[in-house]
């Protein structure tokens, strides 16, 4: 299925070969499919492929033999999700924490409230 086929959504797909921009990192999870969101009709429409920045399809970085549209997504089903933090000092040295849910999350930032600024953590004002 072709892109300028879909209709505005959101779709689960397959990278075949990314484009050197979005070549991952060893440090970073490496995932086995992606998420590709169609917004608007026409000229208008905009592509955004995970957390990327959303783009015409003139400026959308994926060419249509690149990848796989495995099936439209209605309300994904998530198994052990997790987020990682990962930062690196001035040393040069490398720290990662892993979660895996909000409260573990809010606890990192609370116990840890070096790393609030870098993420841009804020906590909620207590009434």
């Amino acid at each position: 299925m072709k892109v300028s086929e879909l209709g505005p959504g959101i779709y689960k797909v397959r990278i075949h070969q990314p484009p050197p921009l979005l070549k991952g990192s060893r440090s970073w999870p490496v995932p086995t499919a992606h998420i590709l969101t169609i917004k608007g009709h026409g000229e208008s429409r905009t592509y955004q492929l995970d957390d990327q920045l959303a783009a015409t399809r003139k400026y959308f970085l994926i060419d249509e033999h690149e990848f796989e549209v495995v099936r439209k997504l209605t309300e994904p089903v998530f198994s052990m999700a997790s987020i990682h933090l990962t930062w690196q000092d001035e040393e040069g040295d490398h720290f990662a924490f892993s979660t895996r849910d909000a409260w573990t999350l809010k606890q990192l930032f609370e116990n840890f409230p070096f790393l609030t600024k870098p993420f841009n953590y804020k906590p909620k004002r207590r009434a």
